[in-house]
């Protein structure tokens, strides 16, 4: 909204900056970005830049004067998130690193699934990787007193990352109109004050609904 509504002077500097990245990014040096669509480079650090990528070239492709830059980014992004989502994710919705950086990863890649869906209609949000998530992160959370997560390699039992990134949590409440997502926000949320530092207002703007939650006892395996 700031991008649209801004002054023409104040778009072309935002426009070249977007650009300077980009082109950084892409260089045939910038071996940084390209390592993390190969392993053992494959991690959150390749969900996190390729959405930025992504997010960065569909922002400014109307609006630039390089259209071959926002191509070859587009193409890179593409090729990281790929690599990414076959090795780091799996389709039962479990993720290598554990629910901490699952959610952190999610924080920035929901907002580039979101925009890729309305640029070319192209939906990560229908992959399985994607879609059963929000029910591997209800088994990450341990049936005990404050609710802790199982992962104690990944995140501390005195952390609550599912609330301080609450980004895919909320989104699904608006994409699968998931009451498992619902119930693991409640289960998380007394633990930190509502006004926390961390959290992604914009994704409760966007997508927390009032929904009810579901008794996962009722919806999920034991097994």
């Amino acid at each position: 909204m700031c991008f649209d509504n801004a002054l023409y002077k104040e778009k072309q500097v935002i426009i070249k900056e977007i650009e300077n990245y980009l082109d950084t990014a892409t260089k045939p040096w910038s071996t940084t970005w390209a390592d993390l669509i190969y392993r053992p480079y494959t991690n959150n650090n390749g969900i996190t830049a390729g959405s930025m990528l992504g997010l960065a070239s569909i922002a400014i492709k109307d609006e630039t004067s390089n259209p071959p830059l926002i191509n070859i980014a587009l193409t890179l992004s593409e090729n990281i998130l790929s690599s990414n989502l076959d090795s780091v994710f799996s389709e039962d919705g479990s993720f290598t690193e554990g629910s901490l950086y699952a959610s952190w990863s999610m924080r920035f890649f929901v907002p580039y699934i979101e925009a890729r869906k309305k640029y070319d209609n192209y939906d990560y949000g229908e992959l399985p990787q994607i879609k059963n998530m929000i029910n591997w992160l209800a088994y990450e959370i341990l049936p005990t007193q404050f609710s802790p997560l199982n992962n104690i390699q990944d995140t501390l039992f005195s952390t609550y990352p599912l609330i301080r990134h609450n980004t895919y949590l909320d989104w699904a409440q608006t994409r699968y109109q998931s009451g498992i997502a619902k119930w693991i926000k409640i289960k998380q949320t007394p633990y930190y004050p509502d006004d926390i530092i961390f959290k992604d207002n914009m994704a409760i703007v966007l997508w927390s609904q009032s929904i009810q939650p579901e008794d996962i006892n009722n919806l999920l395996s034991n097994s």
